[in-house]
């Protein structure tokens, strides 16, 4: 097992222990009810979703910064290949914002923010995930856990047979990482907290000591999830990754 380990290091354990005006106004923005006291049922209600389209001059910026979030972050050896953009669409709940401002508060690190990171999902599962959060985990070579990719195409594996997939642009709060260059399937959230971290990394090009090709990120905790994005795609065959111009 390789780690490492880095922080910020302030004088004093109430800086250790409280999350920067930064990073509590940073995560605030992205809902305006973010720290009200409403029931749990009330913040569900208030979900927005807004369909971004290309050809929508208030979405179209917002539109192609998914699109390319998801083609240019794409490898030819996992499959499936994401090919045809079905609809992209924003999600804001204030229920789970405000979840990650609470959490914010009890991470290791000191200033943490949120990492766009990425997760395929059923189709059938893909609506509670953005109303309620994350609940299933599953395991992996780090553990069983919420696992979290850079690779559009990596992440894909997990939409199953679905002839529309579904891929959820997640706001992901690592806080310290634990850097992982190989597998340890025994890893959980007390082990990762006793030695001081907030998640896992399995750091990219490690395969041949037992670690993986590309980036995987896992946390343990569905506090640190807010999603974002829902991406709707249908998948296209291996040979025609090379036509998608986004390795």
């Amino acid at each position: 097992m390789g780690n490492s380990k880095s922080k910020s290091r302030e004088s004093g354990a109430a800086a250790r222990d409280r999350p920067t005006t930064a990073t509590i106004r940073f995560l605030i923005s992205r809902s305006s009810t973010a720290l009200s006291h409403e029931p749990e049922s009330a913040a569900i209600d208030n979900i927005k979703r807004t369909v971004l389209k290309e050809d929508d001059e208030d979405t179209a910026q917002e539109y192609f910064k998914v699109l390319d979030r998801v083609k240019r972050y794409t490898k030819e050896h996992y499959y499936p290949i994401i090919n045809s953009i079905e609809s992209i669409e924003k999600i804001e709940n204030p229920f789970l914002d405000r979840r990650l401002v609470e959490i914010s508060k009890k991470l290791h690190a000191v200033r943490s923010r949120p990492e766009l990171l990425i997760h395929g999902t059923r189709s059938r599962f893909v609506e509670q995930m953005i109303r309620d959060g994350f609940s299933y985990q599953r395991k992996g070579l780090f553990g069983q856990g919420f696992y979290f990719y850079t690779d559009s195409s990596k992440a894909a594996r997990g939409c199953g047979r679905d002839t529309i997939k579904c891929l959820l642009l997640c706001d992901v709060l690592l806080g310290e990482t634990m850097a992982m260059k190989s597998a340890d399937r025994s890893l959980n959230l007390s082990r990762i907290e006793s030695a001081g971290f907030d998640s896992v990394y399995g750091v990219r090009g490690t395969k041949e000591s037992g670690g993986v090709f590309n980036d995987e990120y896992v946390v343990f905790r569905t506090e640190q999830i807010a999603p974002r994005y829902l991406v709707r795609f249908r998948e296209n065959a291996f040979e025609d990754s090379e036509n998608l111009g986004s390795k």
